[in-house]
């Protein structure tokens, strides 16, 4: 029994030694391929970049994310008062999905919640949790 377990023993050591000298080999083979000389190297190509055109087309994006966002808000805003007018399925189906849909327009600003929407607090508006009990009843 107990030779067995040395037997034992000696195969795992010999094969944690066989799989770390596969990867001794593959690591140096990887390093070999990946070593390029100089000549072999492309150029990189001239690339006619516009840091004012870049930062143009993101400020576009991000405003028409907080446009959509702010519109999702107006449309639950409405069908909040439509429920509280008029409570029923149908109604708080219609509130559900406009909150979805808030919720995930919110995901797409939420990068950018810092300066003036930090200072808003727009998440405040439609991404609240843990819900306040006391604000519900």
């Amino acid at each position: 029994m107990i030779n067995q377990i040395r037997i034992l023993r000696i195969q795992d050591l010999a094969l944690q030694l066989k799989m770390m000298g596969m990867t001794v080999v593959t690591l140096i083979l990887l390093t070999l391929v990946s070593c390029v000389a100089k000549e072999e190297m492309e150029e990189p190509a001239d690339v006619d970049f516009s840091r004012t055109a870049l930062l143009g087309d993101l400020a576009q994006h991000i405003e028409q994310d907080f446009s959509s966002y702010l519109e999702a808000l107006s449309t639950m805003q409405a069908e909040a008062s439509a429920f509280d007018a008029n409570p029923s399925i149908s109604q708080l189906l219609a509130l559900r999905d406009t909150w979805s849909t808030a919720l995930l327009r919110w995901q797409h600003v939420a990068p950018y919640s810092f300066g003036l929407s930090a200072e808003l607090a727009l998440e405040a508006y439609s991404n609240i949790y843990p819900t306040s009990t006391e604000r519900i009843e």
